[in-house]
């Protein structure tokens, strides 16, 4: 398990679950300047790289929406009609993705459909 914290708030619940329960958290510049807690149980951005590549369903939280590449994932859809952005804080989604697809390019729906959508995931932002 590991946790990409994110601009704009971490609570001082979620820093305290975390530590408490040695949750690797990916040390980005953002999460630093969130989280100064040297005692925290950082994991650098490429070590973090390499637990997914080798274990590709490591569960992977954020605490901000912020992290989600909303244009990105329009961006690899043929027709990305509408991205109806969530607020993470009241459903445990990103959002919904509204697209059509042209007859024969079934594998644009095979390839998100079978995604752990990681490929989305912001790691550091200047917000």
């Amino acid at each position: 398990m590991l946790f990409l914290i994110n601009k704009p708030y971490v609570s001082d619940f979620l820093i305290k679950t975390m530590k408490e329960n040695g949750y690797r958290v990916v040390s980005t510049a953002v999460a630093r300047e969130m989280i100064r807690d040297d005692s925290m149980n950082w994991i650098s951005e490429e070590a973090a790289a390499d637990v997914i590549e080798k274990v590709p369903h490591t569960p992977l939280y954020t605490n901000s929406e912020n992290a989600f590449d909303h244009d990105l994932l329009g961006e690899d859809f043929e027709n990305a009609l509408m991205i109806r952005r969530l607020d993470i804080k009241k459903y445990p989604v990103f959002g919904f993705l509204f697209a059509e697809t042209s007859a024969g390019n079934e594998e644009e729906l095979t390839r998100i459909l079978v995604s752990d959508l990681k490929k989305y995931i912001i790691t550091d932002t200047k917000q």
